[in-house]
C-alpha cells in the first residue's frame, strides 16, 4: 500500500492533534496515546478553565477555578509543563494558531512593546 506523503502528513497531524497522550505521572514516560470523544467538545486555552487527566482508560475533566455559568470550558491541548513557557516556545506544538485570550494578550502586549521601543526588560 502506498499513500501519498501529503496524505500520510495529514493524518499524523490529525491524530496528533487530536489524541491525548498516556503518560506515567511521576514520570511523565509516555507509554501510549488515547482518544476520547467527550474531550473533542473542549476547546483548547493556553489559560483553562479545565484540567484533563488520564485515568486507567477514562478521562476525568476537574474545573481549576470558578466557572461562570454559560462560561466555555476549556483545556489544554498541551502538557501542563508547557503551559508554563512562553507564548513563542508554546505555539510550535500546536498544530494551529492559538488565539486564546492569554495569546491573544500575549500578541497585543508584544506589540504594544514594540511600537513603545521596548518590553518588560528595557530598564
Amino acid at each position: 500500500l502506498r499513500v501519498p506523503q501529503p496524505l500520510l502528513s495529514a493524518v499524523h497531524k490529525a491524530v496528533c492533534a487530536n489524541a491525548f497522550a498516556l503518560e506515567a505521572m511521576c514520570t511523565r514516560l509516555h507509554y501510549g496515546a488515547g482518544f476520547f470523544p467527550s474531550s473533542a467538545y473542549l476547546n483548547h486555552s493556553c489559560d483553562p478553565s479545565c484540567l484533563s487527566l488520564r485515568l486507567g482508560g477514562n478521562m476525568a475533566i476537574f474545573a481549576v477555578r470558578d466557572i461562570a455559568a454559560g462560561e466555555e470550558l476549556t483545556h489544554s491541548y498541551l502538557p501542563s509543563h508547557k503551559l508554563l513557557l512562553p507564548r513563542a516556545a508554546r505555539q510550535p506544538h500546536l498544530f494551529f494558531k492559538c488565539l486564546c485570550l492569554r495569546c491573544s494578550r500575549d500578541i497585543d502586549s508584544g506589540a504594544a512593546a514594540a511600537t513603545q521601543g521596548g518590553g518588560w526588560m528595557r530598564g
